[in-house]
């Protein structure tokens, strides 16, 4: 009789294990379905961040280069403003030289006609 219980209770123990075992297995299973979904959810959005670093980083190299092209482009404008603006003194310089030579050519013409008159 206590050969039959301790069988009887092995038996039982035996399908207790293979019971556990079976819901380890469904478990680990579970868990591997879970953590590969998990894993889906969060490198979404991390290759969607990435992808959009990726096109930010090309809009910054090129927004780079065309405003070290306008900066080329304005130190060329500001240089010819210069040249211009200089050219312009000088013009200026130069009809204020003609003033004054036409104002000494009168003085020295009044001159001339009132030593003329005197004689």
């Amino acid at each position: 009789m206590l050969q039959s219980i301790l069988r009887d209770y092995e038996q039982q123990l035996s399908k207790k294990k293979d019971k556990i075992k079976s819901a380890e297995k469904k478990l680990i299973d579970a868990s591997g379905k879970s953590a590969k979904e998990i894993a889906i959810d969060v490198n979404l959005p991390v290759k969607h961040a990435y992808a959009n670093q990726k096109k930010c980083d090309k809009e910054f190299r090129k927004i780079q280069a065309e405003a070290n092209e306008l900066e080329k482009q304005s130190e060329k404008w500001n240089d010819s403003l210069n040249n211009f603006e200089s050219a312009i003194r000088h013009l200026g310089d130069f009809e204020a030289f003609a003033y004054a030579i036409e104002r000494e050519s009168k003085i020295l013409l009044h001159a001339v006609k009132e030593s003329k008159k005197e004689t």
